[in-house]
């Protein structure tokens, strides 16, 4: 289901939501409800449940690797490593994300035989690893 909401994000909008609310409403306020109405409402229930539960860890988890990373390319941008990675300490900026984003750039600069470039890398990882625990 996670795969499904992050393919069809765009299309989970307030429409989309206003679209099933109705149809909740249709079955619940039938005169007449046959069991497969009831199931029906328990279906729309749930699915509804679901997609909002997991849009919402959707966006967070897309709000978290944008911030990864931002805080990434601060920290192999700058001029002077050490003193960024402090002021990311103290607003508390360096996370697993950031780490997990730095490996698999690592990853994929030695796939593509980019030595140098690991390199560099391996070394902001190495300076990161110094400020937070994994």
């Amino acid at each position: 289901m996670d795969f499904e909401i992050a393919r069809l994000r765009p299309r989970l909008t307030k429409d989309f939501f206003e679209c099933i609310q109705i149809e909740l409403a249709k079955l619940r306020f039938s005169v007449s409800r046959t069991k497969e109405m009831e199931d029906r409402l328990i279906e729309f229930e749930a699915l509804e449940k679901v997609l909002l539960e997991g849009i919402e860890a959707y966006d967070k988890m897309e709000g978290d690797l944008v911030l990864a990373k931002e805080r990434l390319l601060k920290i192999l941008q700058s001029k002077d490593r050490n003193s960024t990675l402090l002021d990311m300490v103290e607003r508390n900026e360096l996370t697993r994300s950031v780490l997990a984003l730095l490996d698999e750039n690592i990853a994929d600069a030695l796939k593509s035989e980019q030595r140098e470039a690991a390199v560099f890398m391996e070394g902001a990882r190495a300076a990161i690893l110094k400020y937070i625990t994994v």
